[in-house]
Order: structure tokens, then sequence, then C-alpha cells
């Protein structure tokens, strides 16, 4: 009788855990893409995608492919597409989601750089400067370090041990 009751009991739960399962899937966005330049229609590798001010992110692939999951809340928050010598696009994540083509074309860029002169110090200005640095640089106290180290062994592509 006991186990009657315990098996009608699991049966119930079920459909409670399908239905929380169901919830769960339906609160996620599911965003990807093309990088193309708008100059040249070649693809942008490496690129930066992001949602702004969250630590939501992922980068293109070579052929200038990406995707993104992020949870429905962040629908009205800015997606941003940005790479080394291309201006930034921006689009609210509603607006990507109901662009036709996901294909994105990104404008180039010219940076313009300040000139830089580089000149040599004397090799006895640079040892004086080390002298004179030596208690910036060095500490007399003594002190204690503290690190992790982990070393995983593997034998036949299976690991075996850990030390730690």
């Amino acid at each position: 009788m006991k186990s009657t009751a315990s098996f009608l009991f699991l049966l119930l739960l079920i459909p409670c855990f399908s239905q929380a399962q169901e919830t769960d899937e339906q609160n996620f966005l599911y965003l990807q893409g093309t990088l193309k330049a708008e100059k040249d229609k070649s693809t942008i590798s490496y690129a930066n995608i992001y949602i702004k001010g969250q630590p939501l992110g992922t980068t293109s692939n070579t052929e200038g492919k990406w995707s993104l999951t992020i949870e429905g809340h962040y629908a009205q928050d800015t997606l941003v597409l940005s790479a080394i010598g291309y201006r930034e696009g921006t689009f609210s994540v509603d607006e990507y989601l109901r662009k036709n083509g996901k294909t994105v074309f990104l404008n180039d860029t010219v940076y313009h750089l300040v000139d830089v002169f580089i000149t040599s110090i004397p090799a006895k200005e640079i040892i004086s400067m080390a002298i004179r640095n030596i208690n910036k640089n060095y500490s007399i106290k003594p002190y204690m370090l503290q690190g992790f180290c982990r070393t995983p062994f593997n034998e036949n592509g299976k690991y075996v041990r850990l030390l730690e």
C-alpha cells in the first residue's frame, strides 16, 4: 500500500516538472546572424557581440557567423556588434529579432592615431634609475605568497588523478 501511494504521488508530480521545464525554455531568446563589411560584403571575423551593460556576449567565427542565447527579460536591452576598424552596430534585442535578414553590415571607420616618438636612453641612465627604484620595486619586509596549483594526470585519454 505504501509503495502504491508513493507511485501515485510521483505520478502527480511529473506534470508539474514538465510544465516548469516548458516555461523555462520559453523564457530564452536565441539570437544568431552573420556580420559583413558594407563596403565589399566580406565577412567580419572575431567581432564582439554583446548585450550593452550586461556580462553576456560572444564572438563571430571566421565566417562572420555568431549565436547568443539570452534570457527573455533582456528583450528591451541593446545588442551591440563591434569590430576593430568598423563602426558599432546597435539594435534593441526585440528589433533584431523582428529583422528579416539576420546579416548585419558594418561600415568601416578610420582611426587617427597621435604620432609617437621613440628615443633611446643610455645604459648608464637605465642602471641608475633601477638603483634609485630598488625600494619601490623590491619589498624589504618579508611577505607570504598564497597560490593555487592543480595538475590533472591523464592516461590513455582518461583522467586518473588530480593533484592540488
